[in-house]
């Protein structure tokens, strides 16, 4: 891990309205207008940003947040040819008895899937 926490990340349009604009002297800003940030943004539709994070709290919010996917910093990263091998998938199990809605279950079924990055709260 790098030591200013610095990623490729994909956020949504909402997402990346966020606190980006605080001034940060080991990330430098660049004052756009409104204007400008739609039309930079048009070309980032499902696509890649960089985000430098202040703290290693914040990088690992974002990092096991999701829905979104996030990789270390890559140099000379070009995102026409960029190869997504990887994506997280939500699992939906239908009818499944009340009994079964713990946390050590359901990532037991979801091995058996794949790598079950976590159980959402919401479920349990």
């Amino acid at each position: 891990m790098q030591d200013d926490f610095s990623e490729v990340a994909e956020l949504s349009e909402d997402e990346s309205k966020g606190d980006l604009e605080e001034e940060d002297v080991e990330c430098p800003t660049i004052q756009i207008s409104e204007g400008e940030k739609k039309q930079l943004r048009e070309h980032f539709v499902n696509g890649y940003y960089i985000v430098c994070f202040t703290n290693e709290m914040e990088y690992k919010k974002v990092l096991f947040g999701g829905p979104w996917m996030v990789a270390d910093w890559q140099p000379n990263f070009d995102p026409k040819n960029a190869v997504i091998d990887r994506a997280l998938v939500w699992v939906r199990i239908l009818n499944l008895p009340i009994e079964y809605y713990a946390r050590s279950f359901l990532l037991r079924v979801g091995s058996k899937i794949w790598h079950p990055i976590k159980a959402d709260n919401n479920t349990l």
